[in-house]
This record gives C-alpha cells, sequence and structure tokens, in this order.
C-alpha cells in the first residue's frame, strides 16, 4: 500500500489536480503539491486528521503518512482509558472496503 500511495505523489493525477483529490485538500500554491490532508469520515481512534506528505529521503521521496490525534496523549481507541493500553499494538486501514494491515511506528512525542 505505502508503494500504492507514494506512486500517487508521483503522478500527474495526484499532484496537478486543483485544489482536491477524491476528498483530499492539496497543499495550496506549490506545484506539485507536498502534502494533502482530510479528515476521517469515521474511525474508532482518537484522530482528527490524517495527512500524506511526500518528503525527500537521500535521492528518492517517501510517504508519510501523519495523524493528527483530538486528545492529548497516546493514540487510544475511542473511550479506552490509557491504563488499557497493549505492550505491541497492531493496527490496520481500510479504505475504500480494502483492509491493509500496518505496522505502528512512533516518534519520541
Amino acid at each position: 500500500m505505502a508503494l500504492m500511495l507514494a506512486c500517487l505523489c508521483a503522478t500527474p493525477s495526484f499532484a496537478g489536480a486543483p485544489g482536491k483529490f477524491e476528498g483530499w485538500e492539496l497543499e495550496h500554491g506549490v506545484d506539485p503539491p507536498g502534502y494533502a490532508v482530510i479528515d476521517p469520515q469515521s474511525t474508532d481512534l482518537n484522530i482528527d486528521g490524517v495527512v500524506l506528505a511526500c518528503e525527500e529521503a537521500d535521492d528518492h521521496r517517501i510517504l508519510q503518512l501523519q495523524l493528527y490525534l483530538s486528545t492529548e496523549g497516546p493514540l487510544l481507541p475511542q473511550g479506552v482509558p490509557p491504563l488499557r493500553l497493549k505492550n505491541h499494538p497492531r493496527a490496520e486501514i481500510s479504505i475504500d472496503g480494502q483492509v491493509f494491515p500496518v505496522g505502528l511506528l512512533f516518534a519520541d512525542d
């Protein structure tokens, strides 16, 4: 999936879309845009916004999936106290009815 999304950043249909791409709001005033943002239609996590950002990494571009939380503290299922967090969490992403397992990597902050 990451490879597929990375290809989107490099394609003219994603980079050249005026303002939106199937619900995604593209970075304004830059050609090609470096990121796209969307508010999730539904989630069982404390996620307020999602950003796909194309970043330079050595001699190529990579895609980052950035999650912006609606609450202070860790990424949590809605209504679950932080004390119930698992030591080895796992996740999956559902896009248009397809489910993709993902690896979770956390920044220090």
